[in-house]
């Protein structure tokens, strides 16, 4: 038809929150490969409390870092992942969704 769109599927976008246990770096592991397999991406993220200083936020932003080369060397999966400082606000919203919350 004349003037109407293609859709196009959004790619899938995986949401993993890792807090430095082992048990978050397989889900990101996971998470890559799916990815992979879907064309998406990852966004892997850590909450910080909004009142993190400077040096609390470089910490967890670098431990972050760490873990996603990790599982990144583990899969061979690279340039797929996005990283993420989230405000425990935001997170609660974000996963809100996946309990069946509206996010608007």
């Amino acid at each position: 038809m004349v003037g109407s769109r293609v859709s196009r599927r959004e790619r899938a976008r995986l949401l993993v929150v890792l807090d430095g246990v082992t048990g978050g770096a397989g889900e990101l592991v996971r998470a890559l490969r799916d990815a992979a397999r879907q064309e998406g991406s990852v966004l892997a993220c850590v909450v910080v409390h909004p009142r993190a200083d400077d040096v609390e936020r470089g910490l967890a932003r670098a431990a972050l870092a760490a873990q996603v080369a990790c599982a990144e060397e583990l899969t061979g999966v690279r340039g797929r992942t996005e990283m993420a400082l989230l405000d425990p606000a935001v997170f609660e919203a974000l996963s809100g969704t996946a309990r069946g919350g509206s996010l608007v």
